[in-house]
């Protein structure tokens, strides 16, 4: 007799096994791809965060400074808070610089040059209509990592430069950059 074989229809289990196998590595090798951009993403997000946020408060210091027709330097002490750069510009209106909160904060003087120095900061500034009154205007900058403000006298003219490092983020997943601001006032009375 002649025996007749059967053709099987289905999967052998190695065959099933094998495609089980290759579905899983195509998830794992798209799950860390959607992953790396998820992350590219949250620090670009950050980046242009920290950018908008120094960019701002850059073209807000340096103008301050620059037509500021006096300006008060208040040295801080380590356990006090409030104003510490107070400008007063000709058309009447008073910028304030302010620490609201910081855990590190000092003033030191060395001849012509007087350093505030701030870390884990918050930075406000305030624009007043007139001396004294009610700010009209808060900018808040908070997430300050360090904050250094120098004071420094040349040729009998002040100059000022603020060196800022902002952070985006908390923990392991926090992006800093540092940037620094310098600028001169055009015309300020003597000091």
């Amino acid at each position: 007799m002649i025996a007749r074989t059967r053709a099987r229809s289905g999967f052998t289990l190695i065959e099933l096994v094998t495609y089980i196998a290759l579905i899983t590595a195509a998830s794992v090798v798209i799950g860390g791809l959607e992953m790396a951009a998820s992350k590219a993403a949250y620090l670009e997000r950050a980046l242009v965060e920290i950018a908008f946020r120094s960019d701002l408060l850059g073209t807000r210091f340096r103008s301050d400074i620059r037509e500021a027709s006096k300006i008060n330097f208040v040295p801080l002490s380590p356990m006090a808070r409030g104003a510490f750069l107070i400008v007063l510009k000709a058309n009447g209106t008073e910028n304030r610089y302010a620490i609201e909160e910081a855990d590190k904060l000092g003033t030191t003087t060395e001849g012509d040059r007087t350093t505030l120095r701030a870390e884990r900061a918050r930075l406000v500034r305030e624009l007043r209509i007139a001396p004294g009154r009610d700010a009209t205007l808060r900018e808040v900058t908070s997430d300050v990592e360090k904050l250094e403000l120098v004071r420094e006298l040349r040729g009998g003219k002040a100059h000022y430069v603020l060196s800022i490092t902002l952070v985006s983020g908390k923990g392991d997943a926090a992006t800093r950059r540092s940037f620094v601001f310098s600028a001169t006032p055009l015309v300020e009375e003597a000091p």
